[in-house]
């Protein structure tokens, strides 16, 4: 017997998207290098989070901006080993 999935299934993460790691990448280098939590206003926090729910588009819950924070750099670090050698 066969799958009785229909259509592509759903994709989890983008995190093998060049596209997508580039803007993280320069999200992570813009907006969180160097500072801390305190230091960023909420334009800032709010375009973190957009980058991260663009890395992981089906995420249904809204991530803290630690969690995005740490989504970002560890999006940073591959883009780093992947693409800058």
């Amino acid at each position: 017997m066969g799958c009785n999935c229909k259509g592509k299934k759903q994709r989890l993460n983008n995190l093998d998207s060049y596209d997508h790691l580039v803007l993280a990448n320069e999200t992570f280098l813009s907006l969180v290098q160097g500072k801390d939590i305190s230091e960023m206003d909420e334009i800032d926090k709010s375009m973190i989070i957009k980058t991260y729910m663009s890395l992981y588009p089906n995420q249904k819950m809204q991530p803290t901006i630690e969690q995005a924070i740490i989504s970002l750099e560890e999006a940073h670090k591959k883009y780093i080993t992947k693409y800058k050698k």
